[in-house]
């Protein structure tokens, strides 16, 4: 039998059992054969039997069973077989696909357990990109082993097939290995075309990756450091393309400007210049031309645009996050605005043509409504003292920055300088008697006066050309709310100019028209436009703008 197994044994008298039976006494000569110690005779019978229990034998053994009775023994022999050696079942590698240099782990299963010495299984590999070791061996005992198949990368799918041998008998099993993916694609380039365009027209802008873009696409974010360019915050690859596309709006400019546009994507940033072409009629210089700067809200924040008062040639001057308020122009197309960019309001310079912008340096003071007196030499503006609120007074500074001359010493607000055309006095609004009045004061210093008795003064006052009076808002009854109204000077009868709801008004340079930032049609809670009127009428000359966002604080520039 094979081990492993059990087998009957029986003892046989010579006849029937005495009185309480006959104990037969047993004994194996072999450990791999157990039997019980003794078996009894029933009495009256003269036969029992037993059991002989086997083990699992590395080499067929001779068993020997041997029973005693009253001094007489008999034996019995049978053998107990080895069984057969286990066969290989299967082998199994699991994942059964891998990326290239990953690993996967293979196992062979028997079909029993192994015997002395184990079972060594010869192992091998249908491909050089999956590597087997040349063997693996079962343990004793055990039915499984496991082994590890190493991949190396690959530049296209492949498939292996893994082969496991044990006496003769062969099992495979299937890998697959797949190819590495691409690296991502990087930023390759931006370019612009048509690389030079007149400022007001559009161009093209391209995007190159280095290869396809993957997955869902690649954005790639865009920006201009102008605002007469203006590009959208991002463009977007296609899956599997490398290129796209984008549109360059430009503005008008007053001579040629060279706009870098870029392009970032996976920290690689790319340029590309685009020239900004200036068309003649458009330029600063041009004669007879009249040029506006002013805020507007087109866009969800104020930014400094400038046009021509007859509506044409409009630029967005600025661009940033902030809002920007109260320009003021220099003789040579210099601007200087308020601009809320840290924690304290301050003044900055930017040149028209180039763009170049800088910080107007005026230590540690907050500082707004800039002006630029005539000869541009210097700024007067509104300052306060870091973490006053209550106190504003107005200083002079070199419109290259430096320390600020304090000219008023009120006990409120002092605010909106105005210089007078021969550049010898500054105007202001203050309201140091509890009403806000216009004043002025010597623009190197001295005693301050008071211009006006007029309550209700709102914003600064504007100082016609000829120095001969000046223009204001003030505090209008009905529905109005506002009118603006001209002073002769020193003093006179007031002119009411308009009161259609108008304020913040600016002479142009011959002083026979200003513009003004107008509710009409007497909607003080819409958004205001600006007009252009006629001083010696107050008739509107012609609507400036026509946006859905607000426009107004507008200033006109003093050239050519």
């Amino acid at each position: 039998m094979t081990g492993g197994q059990s087998v009957t044994g029986t003892v046989t008298l010579t006849g029937s059992a005495p009185a309480g039976g006959a104990k037969v006494t047993l004994s194996s000569n072999k450990a791999s054969a157990v039997v019980p110690a003794s078996v009894t005779v029933a009495e009256g019978t003269s036969a029992a039997t037993f059991t002989v229990t086997t083990a699992t034998v590395a080499a067929d053994e001779l068993v020997y069973i041997k029973a005693t009775y009253s001094n007489d023994f008999r034996t019995a022999q049978f053998t107990i077989t080895a069984p057969p050696p286990p066969t290989l079942t299967s082998v199994a590698v699991s994942p059964a696909t891998v990326q290239g240099g990953t690993s996967s782990t293979g196992t062979v299963t028997l079909t029993g357990p192994a015997q002395a010495g184990g079972a060594t299984v010869s192992l091998a590999s249908s491909s050089a990109s999956a590597v087997v070791p040349a063997s693996v061996t079962v343990a004793v005992g055990n039915t499984a082993a496991t082994f590890t198949v190493a991949t190396t990368a690959v530049t296209a799918d492949e498939s292996a097939t893994i082969t496991a041998t044990l006496s003769g008998t062969n099992q495979t099993a299937p890998l697959t290995i797949t190819a590495l993916p691409p690296p991502p694609p990087t930023l390759a380039s931006v370019t612009v075309s048509p690389a030079t365009v007149p400022g007001g027209s559009s161009a093209t802008g391209t995007v190159t990756l280095t290869g396809p873009a993957q997955v869902d696409g690649a954005t790639v974010a865009l920006s201009s450091n102008s605002a007469w360019a203006v590009v959208p915050a991002s463009v977007t690859v296609a899956l599997g393309s490398s290129t796209a596309t984008f549109s360059v709006t430009t503005s008008t400019v007053s001579a040629d400007q060279t706009v870098t546009i870029s392009a970032d994507y996976g920290g690689l940033t790319r340029t590309a210049p685009l020239l900004l072409t200036a068309t003649e009629e458009c330029a600063l210089s041009t004669p007879g031309a009249q040029w506006l700067a002013f805020s507007s809200k087109k866009s969800g924040v104020f930014d400094i645009y400038a046009m021509r008062d007859d509506g044409t040639c409009l630029v967005q001057v600025t661009n940033d996050s902030t809002n920007d308020f109260f320009v003021t122009w220099s003789p040579a197309g210099t601007l200087a605005y308020m601009s809320i960019r840290g924690s304290t309001r301050q003044v900055w310079i930017r040149d028209f043509n180039s763009g170049v912008e800088s910080l107007l340096d005026v230590g540690t003071l907050g500082a707004t409504s800039p002006a630029y007196s005539p000869d541009g030499r210097f700024i007067a503006f509104e300052g306060n003292e870091p973490g006053v609120t209550t106190v504003a007074d107005i200083y002079v500074v070199p419109a290259s920055g430096g320390v600020p001359l304090k000219l008023t010493n009120g006990p409120t607000f002092n605010a909106g300088p105005a210089w007078s055309p021969d550049g010898s006095e500054i105007y202001f609004v203050s309201n140091r008697t509890g009403l806000y009045d216009v004043w002025k004061v010597p623009a190197t210093g001295g005693v301050e006066t008071q211009v006006t008795v007029s309550s209700g003064i709102l914003g600064r006052p504007a100082v016609s050309p000829r120095g001969d009076s000046i223009a204001y808002t003030r505090f209008a009854g009905g529905g109005a709310l506002y009118e603006v109204v001209i002073q002769p000077l020193p003093t006179g009868t007031l002119r009411v100019l308009s009161s259609m709801a108008d304020q913040e008004p600016t002479f142009d340079r011959t002083g026979d028209r200003m513009v003004v930032t107008s509710y009409r049609p007497l909607d003080p809670l819409g958004n205001p436009e600006l007009w252009l009127l006629d001083v010696a009428t107050g008739a509107p000359v012609r609507q400036l703008t026509f946006d859905p966002g607000m426009d107004g604080m507008a200033a006109y520039g003093p050239f050519p």
